[in-house]
């Protein structure tokens, strides 16, 4: 069966750049996977960093956990924060640091909502200058639809499949003692 997808872009608030994003029919084939959907994530947010920043993390990791979103960008410190750091303004690098993390918050909570189509609760946002990674936690108001909702850790829909997979596999080939004669 075919399904038609209305594609159309986005202008977010502040960012200059489109976000190609998707839509289509309320069928349940026609939604995206959780793969697919953390895999657009990291890529726009990796484009978002470029734009914003200048440069862009070596690697954006993002994963759903029911009605939360961590997200992780490696290598994340800017040659300006390296430079002040090098040069003994550390005090200053973790500001310029805060200044940036306050601009990305915005920007990124602005992304999750139009990538997920749920509204973001919250966001927290912290950059650890010694492991150069940045972590952001992104509170949902709802968990989003996906077709492969047991997939999601911490919903209902994987915990239910994580048990039928258990104990078909208590079944199958493990140890069962012998009946008494």
């Amino acid at each position: 069966m075919l399904h038609f997808l209305r594609i159309s872009k986005i202008q977010l608030s502040s960012w200059q750049g489109n976000l190609v994003h998707i839509t289509s029919s309320s069928d349940k084939r026609a939604f995206s996977t959780v793969g697919e959907l953390e895999r657009l994530l990291s890529q726009n947010i990796q484009a978002l960093c470029r734009r914003c920043l200048g440069q862009q993390p070596t690697n954006v990791l993002c994963h759903l956990f029911g009605q939360e979103l961590v997200i992780i960008l490696e290598n994340s410190r800017t040659l300006v924060e390296q430079c002040l750091s090098d040069k003994g303004a550390s005090d200053l690098s973790l500001e310029v640091r805060q200044i940036l993390n306050q601009h990305l918050k915005q920007e990124i909570n602005a992304l999750v909502e139009s990538i997920l189509q749920v509204s973001v609760r919250g966001l927290l946002i912290d950059t650890c200058t010694g492991l150069e990674r940045t972590g952001i936690i992104v509170a949902l108001s709802d968990t989003p639809l996906v077709r492969n909702p047991n997939r999601i850790p911490k919903t209902p829909a994987y915990k239910q499949a994580r048990r039928k997979e258990m104990s078909r596999t208590a079944t199958k080939g493990c140890y069962q003692p012998a009946k008494p004669n």
